[in-house]
């Protein structure tokens, strides 16, 4: 058992041999309901809990998405903001990565979460293209209907209503987008993807911080494990049903 945090929920973000969790404690739902609105980005933490439930250490607490926050009375109204940094987390093989998306930097914490290393690359900032930001703002509309349906499941109210053309859009796009640890102890780092239709391509770097290079996915392939020879991640196919898909992985 794992003792409760408080939150809608607490994200499972890594384990380690000795039956220890890494959990990511979310926004509880009074937090939710007492949202004001306008642009926020408030911190996530990510805790360690032994095998037995307890609570250990925090191992990073960094800026957590980008959002903007809509109200009218009682409605509600959350969106992310278009091309907006965030924070990613990966754990394995005894260490934990941890990094914001406004620059190309992840640190390694070590199981007592001491930073033992940074991983740094130098990226000219781009912007988004306009097929970009037709992308984004069709994406965000999804999600908000989604959400929508949420809301009205959960609670029996509504979203507030609120424009798409109301959020805001970076002027540049992250530096990337997601964090993945092999058992080798290798970190993989997803550069941003705009268009999920493509094959995403991520940077591999070893145990000491050096790049090996890079690896083609295909596409609409959400990354959920990576083993010594393997890939298991998800898809969805035009009728959005999901499949799990394993991959075989060949190393140089």
């Amino acid at each position: 058992t794992v003792q409760q945090v408080q939150g809608v929920a607490a994200l499972l973000r890594g384990g380690r041999p000795d039956g220890s969790v890494v959990l990511e404690p979310t926004a509880t739902l009074d937090a939710f309901l007492r949202m004001q609105p306008g642009e926020r980005r408030d911190t996530v933490s990510y805790v360690r809990y032994t095998a037995a439930g307890e609570p250990a250490d925090t191992l990073a607490t960094l800026p957590d998405r980008e959002l903007l926050a809509s109200r009218e009375g009682t409605r509600i109204s959350q969106q992310t903001v278009l091309f907006g940094r965030d924070s990613y987390f990966a754990a394995g093989a005894g260490r934990a990565f941890a990094g914001e998306s406004d620059a190309y930097r992840i640190d390694a914490f070590d199981g007592n979460g001491r930073r033992v290393m940074s991983i740094r690359r130098t990226l000219a900032p781009r912007a988004p293209t306009r097929s970009e930001v037709q992308r984004a703002r069709a994406a965000a509309e999804a999600r908000r209907r989604d959400t929508e349906a949420q809301v009205a499941r959960i609670t029996g109210g509504t979203l507030a209503p609120g424009e798409l053309r109301d959020v805001p859009a970076r002027p540049t796009v992250p530096a990337f987008d997601q964090l993945a640890v092999d058992p080798e102890g290798n970190l993989w780092v997803r550069d941003y993807q705009a268009d999920a239709t493509q094959s995403a391509r991520w940077q591999v770097f070893d145990p000491a911080g050096r790049w090996l290079g890079g690896v083609d996915l295909p596409p609409g392939l959400l990354v959920y494990q990576i083993g010594s020879d393997w890939i298991l991640g998800r898809v969805r196919d035009e009728l959005e049903v999901e499949y799990v898909r394993l991959h075989r992985l060949v190393r140089n």
